[in-house]
């Protein structure tokens, strides 16, 4: 994704967190049953700034000190800013501390950005219980590449993940697209198809990886890892 598409997303989605959050503080969120709109804020508030101190560190690891919450919340729109501002001002190739096997640049987080809140977007839409509109095809597909890229390939290189003889398939009916990826090592082709809105989202539990299994060995989806 382009960086003006990445920023774009990253300021539609958050702002559109804060809209229903504020409104609905003490509301569940459905999607994350452990959450309340208030603590999904915070969430996604804390994260906004962690991502401008890392990625003014110039690849050091900032220290990090305890905000209060009321704090997190209240700069909640300044700190959203402020992330955009960012990531708007500095080279994607900059030095960044990040925790993937990837190379540690500010692109990493660029791209973080726009699938942390896309995701959060959608769990927010979860608190009035309507079904949540699905992600724009271009961010799903570029956060299935990104969970593949980072997520799973820092997950088994750093023993996160247990790996296994399995394949895992992935194939957008939305999109001209095709992931192939092994859990491990080469295995039984596991493969799931579904837009690429619904792909991600059970990529990430949203929704029930089993849901969208289109062919050979389910178990690899029934023991899905919550990375």
């Amino acid at each position: 994704m382009h960086l003006r598409r990445q920023l774009e997303s990253i300021e539609t989605d958050g702002r559109r967190i804060a809209e229903l959050t504020e409104a609905h503080p003490d509301a569940r969120v459905a999607s994350c049953p452990d959450w309340t709109g208030r603590d999904l804020q915070i969430h996604v508030g804390r994260f906004a700034r962690l991502v401008h101190q890392l990625i003014e560190a110039r690849g050091a690891q900032p220290e990090q000190e305890p905000i209060p919450d009321a704090e997190v919340l209240a700069d909640y729109d300044a700190d959203l800013a402020r992330l955009v501002a960012t990531l708007h001002d500095t080279d994607p190739s900059a030095p960044a501390f990040t925790w993937s096997v990837t190379p540690k640049v500010a692109g990493f987080w660029s791209r973080r950005a726009v699938h942390e809140l896309a995701v959060h977007r959608w769990d927010a839409e979860t608190i009035t219980h309507a079904e949540p509109a699905p992600l724009p095809a271009d961010v799903a597909v570029d956060g299935i590449d990104e969970f593949l890229t980072e997520f799973v390939a820092t997950g088994l290189a750093a023993g996160m993940v247990p790996p296994r003889p399995a394949t895992l398939v992935i194939e957008p009916t939305d999109v001209d697209e095709r992931f192939e990826r092994d859990l491990g090592d080469p295995g039984p082709v596991t493969t799931i198809r579904g837009t690429a809105s619904d792909l991600l989202l059970a990529l990430w539990r949203r929704r029930d990886p089993l849901s969208v299994h289109a062919g050979g060995d389910p178990t690899p989806l029934e023991h899905w890892p919550s990375i």
